[in-house]
C-alpha cells in the first residue's frame, strides 16, 4: 500500500505542473535549422521518348484477334478550300490520326505537324485512333469524311515525300542547307496577299474551333486593315 500511495502522490505532483508544450503550440518554420534538399539521382539509362510509330504498333499488338476482320475505311479529308484528299483504306481500330496525317502528307507535300485533322469542326489528338474519334459513327461504314486544315506551305513535292531511300536523305538535307534563303515579301506587302489571310483564317479556326466565328473575326480584321489606308 505504501508504494501505491507514493505513486499517487508523485502523479498528483506531476499533474499540478504545467506541460512544456500546449496542444495548440506551433513553431516558426524560419527558426528551424536549415536542411539540404535531397534530389534523386539521374537514371543511368535514359527513358526512351515515346513515338507515334511505337504507339501505333502497341495498339496494333493490343488489338483483339477479331480486329483483323474489321472492314477497312476509306478516309476523305476535305479542306475549307480546294479539292479533297482521299486516303488509302485503313483499319479504324489500329490507324491513328498521326497515320492519317502521314498518308495525307505523302499526297499533298505537307509535313504531318503542319496538318490539322478535324472531326465535327474540332481538332483531334494524334494519339487517338480513327475508331476512337468516330465512335459509333464508324459502325458499318466503309467511307468517312473528315475535315483538314493546312498550316503554311507544302515542304515537299506531292507524291515524293518519304519515297527516297535512307542514303539519299543526308544528301537532300545537305543540299537544303546549301540553298540560299529566299527573299520574299515583308512588312505591309505580306498583308496584301491572299495567302496571308488564308493562313490567318486557318490559325483562327484552330484557336476558336468554330468555323463561323473564325471567318467573322478574319473579315473584321481584314476590313479594319483595309480601312486604315495605305
Amino acid at each position: 500500500m505504501a508504494e501505491v500511495t507514493f505513486a499517487k502522490q508523485f502523479l498528483a505532483q506531476l499533474d499540478s505542473r504545467p506541460s512544456k508544450l500546449s496542444s495548440d503550440w506551433v513553431t516558426d518554420a524560419r527558426q528551424l535549422p536549415a536542411q539540404p534538399i535531397y534530389s534523386l539521382p539521374k537514371p543511368s539509362v535514359p527513358f526512351p521518348a515515346p513515338s507515334h510509330a511505337a504507339a501505333s504498333s502497341t495498339q496494333a499488338a493490343a488489338a483483339p484477334s477479331g480486329a483483323s476482320s474489321t472492314p477497312d475505311i476509306t478516309v476523305t479529308l476535305k479542306p475549307l478550300r480546294g479539292a479533297p484528299t482521299t486516303l488509302p483504306p485503313v483499319s479504324a481500330s489500329t490507324a491513328s490520326i498521326y497515320d492519317l496525317k502521314a498518308l495525307c502528307g505523302k499526297q499533298t507535300g505537307y509535313a504531318p505537324d503542319k496538318i490539322k485533322i478535324l472531326w465535327e469542326r474540332r481538332p483531334v489528338a494524334d494519339s487517338k485512333t480513327l475508331g476512337e474519334v468516330l465512335g459509333d459513327a464508324a459502325q458499318g461504314k466503309t467511307e468517312v469524311e473528315l475535315g483538314v486544315m493546312f498550316v503554311g506551305q507544302p515542304t515537299a513535292t506531292p507524291g515524293v515525300a518519304g519515297s527516297g531511300s535512307g542514303s539519299e536523305a543526308p544528301a537532300a538535307d545537305a543540299a537544303k542547307d546549301e540553298t540560299p534563303v529566299a527573299q520574299g515579301q515583308s512588312g505591309a506587302d505580306v498583308l496584301k496577299t491572299p495567302q496571308f489571310w488564308r493562313d490567318l483564317e486557318g490559325w483562327m479556326l484552330q484557336r476558336v474551333r468554330d468555323e463561323a466565328v473564325g471567318k467573322d473575326a478574319v473579315e473584321v480584321w481584314k476590313k479594319a486593315w483595309a480601312a486604315r489606308g495605305p
